[in-house]
């Protein structure tokens, strides 16, 4: 069968051959049987076209519709593969992506950018003495704190366990450094203290990435984890940081 248009030329176009046979019928007088037939058949056309067109305005707008839904579900879809089903966050499938994106930005208009990993103090202990519900509560209740605490401009990840990564865009490592230490105060005196699990803390590790600095993200990921490292061998419940190597080979 042709398509919408051309079968609606066609309908058209013998519309036209059957009115003109029919004003032909007209001027002769020759109002008969063969004439009655001849409109009869052409109101008919008619309204099948009508019918014709209401059913492509409704197929149309089934179609949309539908559209509609698939579009939905797609970034339903898309969101849940990106993100982490118990603390909401981004989850590390979706790091990679960002992170080469966000570097390209970052080099394109000179703009520095900041990470840091963090990581709460004795969560196995939580867990062993209290349970895995207690445990993911409070996952989920520092998860919400974080993003309580960073700007809209910053990425929260679930980086995996009780660790957790914040990316600071646009910033220097100073600025990274106080929102760490805000973000830790806040975790010290939160309503977590009142979970069963007693006081949760948690350890911070930054580092800056320089804007003209072209690096593996493993590698700003092993500073941080190092600083990191320092911040529980120190006591725990600190914020410690590594500085990014000096650029070399460069000519003023």
């Amino acid at each position: 069968m042709p398509p919408f248009p051309t079968r609606l030329k066609l309908y058209l176009l013998l519309s036209a051959l059957l009115a003109t046979t029919a004003v032909m019928a007209l001027d002769a007088e020759a109002l008969d049987l063969g004439g009655g037939l001849v409109l009869l058949a052409l109101f008919a056309l008619g309204g099948f076209l009508v019918a014709e067109v209401l059913l492509f305005l409704g197929f149309r707008a089934t179609t949309r519709r539908l559209e509609k839904i698939v579009s939905l579900q797609s970034e339903e879809l898309r969101s849940q593969a990106i993100h982490d089903e118990l603390t909401g966050l981004y989850n590390r499938r979706y790091l990679d992506e960002f992170m080469e994106k966000e570097r390209a930005r970052a080099r394109r208009f000179k703009q520095p950018m900041s990470l840091a990993l963090i990581d709460l103090d004795h969560f196995k202990a939580i867990n062993d003495q209290y349970g895995h519900l207690v445990g993911d509560h409070v996952l989920r209740e520092t998860a919400a704190l974080i993003r309580k605490r960073i700007r809209a401009s910053d990425l929260a990840f679930r980086y995996g366990g009780e660790e957790f990564l914040v990316i600071y865009t646009g910033t220097r490592l100073e600025a990274a450094l106080e929102i760490c230490e805000d973000l830790r105060a806040l975790l010290w005196a939160s309503a977590l203290a009142e979970l069963p699990a007693g006081r949760v803390t948690a350890s911070f590790g930054a580092t800056e990435v320089a804007a003209d600095r072209i690096e593996p993200l493993d590698e700003m990921l092993k500073r941080a984890d190092e600083a990191l490292y320092r911040a529980k061998a120190q006591g725990r419940n600190r914020v410690e940081y590594t500085e990014a190597p000096a650029v070399t080979g460069q000519t003023r």
